[in-house]
């Protein structure tokens, strides 16, 4: 299949046009103000419009700008009243568009923003495309393809990698081409607090500009959607929420000590420690102690849960007896002399 932008029947012709007949869509971005001067400097400078715009006459006869806004900007500015442009003919809108994205990418001025429009609507359409078109020729060529799973729309995925597509094309990781996406989603979304959207909005329109930095919009934007959600959250199911966190770090932790505990190396440091005096000796009382007092709150709790006390008790002490003269043993090698 033709990998090319544009089609065949796409024409392109120089000319010289009005100033009054080329019509800016709102969609493209404003001008910057100091770029307009540079051009302007360097037209006065050279006498001549080095780089012409580019316009497309679609079949009603209006002449849309694809290319060159702080350049048609630079000229309305001089009082000119022509300006020099490549006239395409036969273009779709989409076509338009596709364009524009390329050749500000071209010149490594897109924004965030456009970056993920051109993405979505080019880049990744077309890479999907391809990668369809080249396991149907395998299949008629009778070659084992090898595919991802079906994606939730039904159709195959191809194996080739998202991610260095993406980076080759755009210039970042997918992840980066997310955060955008998410800011904007936020943006336009219309069941989320208000106070999220508008902070999205705020963000969103920074990312429309070419030197916008994602990370700290896109984080800012997190900070106010997480905290807006905690606030509407139900106070009840916040606090069991931080209640299993809490446990999930105490296991954590415990887990940890044990582990660290039961490390021969580190029984060796104990030991040798132990065995330099008395005092060292009432330290490792201490240690021991302590354990069984915070055993203790643990045996509670679980008490206290389950509901009948005395017989959770009764239970809960058999299990500790058995597990810690079977584990001590174990440790110590006295597992064959019981008994």
């Amino acid at each position: 299949m033709s990998t090319a932008i544009l089609p065949d029947n796409v024409t392109i012709r120089p000319a010289e046009l009005d100033i009054a007949s080329i019509i800016v869509r709102e969609r493209q971005r404003g001008v910057d103000a100091a770029h307009v001067t540079l051009l302007r400097n360097s037209i006065r400078d050279t006498g001549k419009q080095i780089v012409p715009i580019a316009v497309s006459e679609r079949a009603d006869g209006k002449l849309v700008l694809i290319d060159g806004a702080h350049r048609l900007e630079a000229a309305k500015q001089d009082g000119r009243t022509t300006i020099r442009a490549e006239v395409y003919t036969n273009l779709a809108e989409d076509q338009e568009s596709v364009l524009e994205f390329v050749t500000n990418r071209a010149r490594k001025d897109l924004s965030p923003a456009e970056i993920l429009e051109a993405w979505e609507t080019f880049d990744l359409p077309l890479y999907q495309l391809q990668a369809k078109e080249r396991q149907l020729s395998g299949l008629r060529q009778g070659q084992a393809i090898p595919v991802i799973p079906a994606g939730n729309n039904g159709e195959v995925q191809p194996s080739v990698s998202v991610r260095e597509v993406a980076i080759e094309k755009t210039g970042h990781e997918p992840e980066y081409l997310a955060k955008v996406a998410a800011v904007r989603n936020l943006a336009q979304a219309e069941d989320v607090p208000d106070e999220v959207r508008e902070v999205a909005q705020r963000g969103y329109e920074k990312l429309k500009t070419s030197m916008a930095k994602v990370d700290p919009i896109f984080k800012a934007v997190q900070k106010t959607h997480d905290a807006v959600l905690r606030q509407s959250e139900d106070p009840e199911m916040v606090k069991k929420r931080a209640a299993e966190q809490r446990l999930d770090e105490v296991v954590r932790s415990t887990t940890l000590l044990q582990e660290k505990l039961e490390s021969s190396d580190f029984r060796d440091v104990l030991v040798l420690a132990g065995r330099m005096g008395e005092w060292h000796r009432e330290s490792l009382r201490a240690v021991r102690v302590a354990l069984v007092n915070a055993l203790s709150s643990v045996v509670v709790v679980e008490c206290t849960v389950d509901g009948e006390v005395s017989q959770s008790l009764q239970r809960i002490g058999v299990e500790v007896t058995h597990l810690f003269s079977s584990q001590t043993l174990r440790q110590l090698g006295l597992e064959d002399r019981r008994g």
